[in-house]
């Protein structure tokens, strides 16, 4: 289903609940070449359903060209805040904006 987006990529995965109770999803993308100032936001549609009574932030960690390894200083939070329930079987978008990321994410 085409939303109307430039699509960089897709991707798929699924989140593992930590040993504290917590998600730790790590999703990888294929290899990317986007210079600083190609978009302006990333948009992610993601399905979700959660067993405990949380809210959180859903957020990309990303690395460029000139860096190695993850970083919180490489972070972007996203909007909306996710709810602690289903979104059954429906998409939920999330927006990254990308003002403040340097470089070219790889």
């Amino acid at each position: 289903m085409t939303m109307g987006y430039d699509v960089a990529c897709a991707i798929g995965g699924t989140a593992v609940i930590t040993g504290t109770g917590g998600y730790d999803p790590m999703l990888s993308s294929p290899s990317l070449n986007i210079a600083q100032g190609t978009y302006n936001e990333i948009v992610v549609g993601m399905m979700h359903s959660f067993a405990t009574a949380t809210s959180g932030t859903v957020q990309i960690y990303y690395i460029t060209s000139d860096t190695s390894g993850w970083s919180g200083s490489r972070c972007i939070a996203g909007t909306p805040t996710v709810t602690p329930q289903s979104s059954g079987n429906n998409f939920v978008e999330y927006t990254f904006g990308l003002s403040s990321v340097t470089g070219v994410i790889t």
